[in-house]
């Protein structure tokens, strides 16, 4: 105990640099000056008096940078990140180890339950508590109640505040000794400091969530504060085994001395031979494995040195402590080691010598110390809380250093938990589903699942269907949180297309049966690609393909559909009318019909079917052409000529007519002779002359009204021609 000048009461928790949490009286009133709040940059935050009313407000937190990307920095206080800016942690020096790789490695759990949590603590004591499957802890010095009694439990990765249904609990205390008896099937706490500032040496249980005092019996530990406790386990019995500790309000004259505990006999001094120094805030923890309990640093305050803390590490069987000191991590004080139940490891992390602060971690298996390499891992601490045999370890709060303050993170060692994220398919359509797949992999099962699918949109399905309602390219991100609160991330993109929409590129009205007709097609929006596209012609056949032919049979009006489905099942339509005309045909025909050498002939070609308009290719049989659609030819030669006419419509039909003609020669029996010609040249001159002269004719006729044929036109004077020309012949 120290007095001011002011006859004010300070007592100092946590000595090992500074002033942590002190407890005052002030003209006989209990204060608790409570040091530092997560978040508050190493001030003062609360002033409360020892009923818990606050007395005084402190400054606004200032939020540093967090270590973990996975938690918000709110929710990290500011030893999470390191040595506080007003008095910086110190890192322990390298150890001559090298580092062992592991799978494991600390995760930060603090931000994973929704319900909010204890104060920033440290010097809390913390249990596994398996019938509630999850870690008990209890009192601790709080950032605005130093001490406190409060019990949480954390499981499942969240906080439940179990203060109002555990009963009258224990007395508020920092540092008290807590641990899981399996034959009394409940937590054991023993001593620790009260408010008051005096070591406690009351034994209490905790069953079935509610504490019960343990009657007082002759024999038991002195009050004391920090001392180290673990269940020891053989093949023949089970019972607590405790360890030092500190008898005054400070740790000058820790103890030595060795306790057992167990449901029947209560407390029970052991006098081993040899036992370590006398210490306080040893880490004590049951090497199950090996058969051995495993005691590890611990130190001595003095006024005039300041906290140490002696070397090497104990072990403890058949009642006897054995000594070792080659091997171990460099000496600290309130560190924390728990049994890893996944490993059957001891873990030992962080504690405290002088002004240096640790966060290195080291496993202890078959007699021997690692020193490990976990991808992250806390920041420097002391006087953390950890559960000890719990099937994972879970590490709450601690203080870097007395001006840091306590923190309030939660740390949880195992194997990273992993997010695996998946969709199928990872390009789809407006309006069509999606499967999403979340597979959790790592950490500890179960599993909780939050999918956002980036539209505002989420499940907390592990594996989900959803639409997009919108074009675009969303990023789907599943949170997972395994069962103690590690959060995972995984993320998968999904693409997002309008619906197909199709229409024709090339789109004929009319074609000819027998000939092939052709359309394209192509789409306004792709849908999700690859695109099938499926053509109905109208007359039972079918096509494939952006671009399609077919032929039609016969004539009719038919109605041409096209179906686009896309990799999606989008599907669009597309129709289109055509009109098929008969196939085409041509017949020639001659003036005149049997011509002679060196008479002009008229060559004509009648065609039926195909789509107008037509062109003609003409071959008169002896060697001449023409494209001129009823040409006139004269022949030079006589004999039989064979006349070819090929007709091409609008829509490439084809048809080819041949004629046979005898081209008779001038003069007799094989053809009109010389007076022939002059009798024909001179039949055609009088027409000619002929002509206006019949244009007179009939035009007077028309002036006078009177026609010896009204219902009968006019005669072609073309064809007039023709009658006399054949008249001659004759």
């Amino acid at each position: 105990m120290r007095t001011n000048t002011d006859n004010h009461r300070l007592l100092t928790l946590f000595v090992a640099g500074g002033v942590l949490a002190s407890i005052a009286s002030v003209n006989g009133i209990p204060l608790l000056a409570a040091g530092t709040d997560s978040g508050s940059g190493g001030l003062p935050l609360l002033t409360v008096a020892s009923d818990g009313t606050a007395l005084r407000p402190g400054p606004p937190a200032a939020l540093r940078p967090g270590v973990e990307p996975a938690v918000p920095p709110a929710a990290l206080g500011p030893c999470d990140i390191g040595p506080s800016l007003a008095t910086p942690c110190v890192a322990g020096p390298s150890a001559a180890p090298r580092p062992l790789l592991t799978a494991a490695t600390w995760n930060n759990a603090t931000a994973a339950g929704s319900a909010p949590g204890p104060l920033a603590t440290a010097g809390a004591a913390a249990a596994y508590d398996p019938a509630l499957g999850g870690t008990i802890v209890f009192g601790g010095c709080a950032s605005r109640a130093c001490p406190n009694n409060a019990t949480w439990l954390f499981a499942g990765g969240a906080w439940t505040n179990l203060t109002p249904t555990a009963g009258p609990a224990p007395p508020a205390r920092t540092n008290a000794s807590l641990v899981y008896d399996p034959p009394a099937g409940a937590l054991v706490l023993f001593g620790g400091l009260s408010g008051s500032n005096h070591p406690l040496s009351d034994t209490w249980t905790f069953a079935n969530g509610t504490w019960s005092v343990w009657a007082a019996l002759p024999a038991h530990p002195s009050a004391r504060w920090g001392a180290a406790v673990t269940v020891f386990t053989n093949a023949t019995f089970t019972e607590l085994l405790l360890f030092g500790g500190c008898p005054q309000s400070t740790c000058t004259g820790p103890a030595g001395d060795t306790w057992t505990w167990t449901p029947t006999a209560g407390w029970v001094q052991l006098l081993p031979a040899t036992s370590p120094a006398p210490v306080g805030g040893a880490a004590l923890s049951m090497d199950t494995a090996d058969g051995y309990a495993v005691l590890v640093g611990g130190g001595t305050d003095s006024p005039a040195a300041g906290w140490s803390c002696p070397g090497g590490y104990w072990t403890f069987a058949n009642g006897s402590w054995t000594s070792h000191v080659l091997g171990s991590p460099p000496a600290r004080a309130f560190a924390t080691m728990t049994m890893d139940g996944s490993t059957s490891e001891l873990l030992l992390f962080g504690g405290v010598n002088g002004t240096t602060r640790y966060n290195d971690s080291w496993s202890f298996a078959r007699g021997s110390w690692s020193l490990l390499a976990p991808r992250t891992q806390p920041s420097p601490r002391a006087l953390a809380a950890a559960s000890d045999a719990a099937p994972v370890p879970v590490l709450f709060g601690g203080a870097c250093t007395p001006a840091c303050g306590p923190s309030e993170d939660v740390w949880v060692y195992e194997v990273r938990p992993e997010a695996g994220a998946s969709a199928s398919p990872a390009r789809t359509d407006v309006d069509h589903t999606v499967d999403f797949s979340g597979l959790g992999t790592g950490g500890t099962a179960p599993y909780r699942y939050l999918w956002s699918f980036g539209d505002n949109a989420s499940s907390l399905l592990p594996s989900p269907v959803h639409a997009y309602a919108a074009k675009g390219t969303f990023a789907a991100r599943l949170s997972l949180i395994d069962a103690l609160g590690v959060p995972a991330v995984g993320e998968v993109n999904v693409s997002v297309d309008p619906l197909p929409s199709l229409r024709f590129l090339s789109e004929p009205a009319a074609g000819d049966a027998g000939v092939p007709a052709g359309w394209s097609v192509g789409p306004i929006d792709n849908g999700t690609a690859p695109d099938a596209f499926l053509w109905s012609f109208g007359d039972g056949a079918n096509g494939t393909g952006t671009n399609a032919t077919h032929t039609y049979s016969a004539a009719g009006d038919f109605t041409i559909v096209v179906t686009l489905t896309d990799s999606v099942g989008a599907r669009c339509n597309a129709t289109a009318s055509f009109t098929v005309h008969p196939a085409l045909s041509v017949a020639i025909s001659t003036v005149p019909a049997d011509p002679v050498i060196g008479q002009p002939v008229v060559f004509l070609a009648g065609t039926s079917g195909g789509t107008s308009p037509v062109t003609v290719n003409w071959a008169f049989g002896d060697n001449a052409t023409s494209t001129v659609s009823s040409p006139i030819h004269t022949y030079a030669r006589g004999g039989n000529e064979t006349v070819t006419a090929t007709v091409v419509d609008a829509v490439g039909g084809r048809a080819v007519g041949t004629l046979t003609i005898f081209v008779a020669a001038a003069g007799g029996g094989t053809g009109a002779g010389p007076l022939f010609y002059v009798a024909l040249l001179t039949s055609a001159a009088a027409i000619v002359l002929a002509i206006p002269a019949l244009f007179l004719h009939y035009r007077r006729k028309s002036r006078a009204g009177a026609s010896p044929n009204p219902d009968r036109p006019p005669e072609d004077p073309w064809m007039t021609a023709r009658r006399r020309v054949r008249r001659l012949r004759k």
